[in-house]
């Protein structure tokens, strides 16, 4: 068994033993966790989705310890399933986004060598994808000495295109953080107002 399959199967008896709503959820599908012991059992586990899981327990039933105030920060999703959802964050999942930012920024932007732009255009307010990128690449910067310089327009083409024009020349290469359909908007915005692509390295 491998290390990642390891952590799994700790993770679900963890979970099977600390929150409400899930030790529930094994009991009303007959699973025992004791019995969940290798890949194929974990395999064997119902699925927890938003009908089945999300929407039939409480939030703080849903958190361990039943205890919502532990030192959490609410997340809210964007809604793009149909309807937004929300759960709590913790430090330990901060420090793997930091980890995850930096290893593609390393890999696919080399941002130790290069001056990089970092631009998020994830809507912000209390929406998880902005709070995550910001606070990741904020982290990140405070903890390496990079080359780059982050800003935070948000979903907002104009401004989005203001800090494109203003800051860009100063730059070996922008990295856009952004939903795909959205950022296909500020590829075309950015055409439409001259925006010389060759000019950078663009991700």
């Amino acid at each position: 068994m491998s290390e990642g399959e390891k952590n799994a199967i700790a993770v679900f008896h963890e979970a099977a033993q600390r929150v409400p709503a899930y030790r529930d959820f094994l009991r009303r599908h007959g699973v025992r966790h004791e019995s969940i012991q290798s890949i194929p059992d974990f395999l064997s586990v119902p699925i927890a989705t938003k009908e089945n899981y999300i929407r039939q327990y409480s939030l703080p039933e849903r958190c361990v310890g039943g205890q919502l105030a532990n030192g959490s920060v609410i997340a809210y999703s964007s809604g793009s399933s149909g309807t937004p959802t929300i759960w709590p964050r913790f430090a330990a999942e901060e420090v793997i986004t930091l980890s995850f930012h930096d290893e593609l920024l390393r890999t696919a932007g080399d941002i130790a060598n290069r001056r990089t732009l970092l631009v998020v255009c994830f809507a912000l307010g209390w929406h998880i994808a902005g709070v995550i990128t910001v606070g990741a690449l904020a982290d990140l910067l405070k903890q390496k000495k990079y080359p780059a310089t982050l800003v935070t327009p948000g979903k907002n083409l104009d401004d989005i295109v203001s800090v494109v024009q203003l800051l860009g020349g100063e730059f070996d290469q922008i990295v856009f953080f952004g939903h795909p359909g959205f950022m296909k908007q500020v590829v075309d915005r950015l055409t439409d107002t001259g925006h010389d692509w060759r000019a950078h390295t663009t991700l």
